[in-house]
């Protein structure tokens, strides 16, 4: 069914579930830039794909074998970006989910170095990104290139504490993933996220979006909108 778009005033014009379900995403094509590391189990390669006109960069694991891998995006919590490396706490799950057969992609996102910055409100711009990752396993997927031991028709999510709450938000957008495992997750309701935020904080952060109007809140929130 088409969803119901109410479009909201500048900052947040088309950031709401129901708009961004009406947009396609998935342009360009992954690279791989370098070999990061190879086992007797799998390879870990150093990549990057376009998301909305930025690059953003993230590591993929390809199980030793002849595939086709069905395929699990790794999505990390929140890291401070200026002490992040792309090789992160996250890295030993993408590991072990490689051991077991599965390609595993972990996406940096926007802002996380080396990828470029961009806008990012209600980390909107995170699930963009991997709404982005998606679509170019979708049509890469068992094709010629980097993408090609990938099947196209098995992607699943798994997402940590931030990582999370962007799962919430892609799984509710796209119907191109078939399972999402939260681990820690953050809320699929941004007035609770915020209001944790400013407590985890003292304070001194999460203060402008929580100051947001709630219906705008709620028009963002993936809970609303399942």
């Amino acid at each position: 069914s088409t969803p119901t778009c109410t479009p909201l005033p500048s900052p947040y014009a088309g950031l709401t579930v129901p708009e961004l379900c009406l947009r396609s995403y998935g342009a360009g094509t992954l690279a791989v830039e370098e070999t990061l590391a190879e086992t007797a189990e799998f390879t870990r390669y150093l990549v990057s794909y376009p998301s909305d006109g930025l690059r953003v960069y993230g590591f993929m694991n390809v199980p030793a074998g002849e595939g086709p891998f069905p395929v699990v995006l790794v999505l990390h919590g929140y890291i401070d970006p200026a002490e992040y490396k792309t090789i992160a706490y996250t890295t030993r799950y993408a590991d072990a989910l490689a051991r077991a057969g599965y390609l595993t992609i972990h996406p940096n996102y926007r802002d996380y170095p080396p990828s470029d910055s961009g806008p990012n409100p209600f980390r909107v711009g995170y699930a963009v990104d991997v709404l982005n990752l998606i679509g170019i396993v979708k049509a890469q997927g068992g094709q010629a290139g980097p993408l090609g031991p990938a099947r196209p028709d098995s992607i699943g999510l798994w997402g940590h504490s931030m990582g999370g709450g962007i799962a919430l938000r892609v799984v509710t957008i796209s119907h191109d993933v078939k399972a999402a495992v939260l681990y820690g997750s953050m809320s699929g309701d941004e007035h609770q996220n915020f209001e944790g935020i400013k407590r985890w904080s003292g304070g001194r952060r999460g203060l402008e979006e929580a100051a947001v109007d709630r219906p705008i809140q709620d028009a963002l929130s993936p809970i609303y909108h399942l």
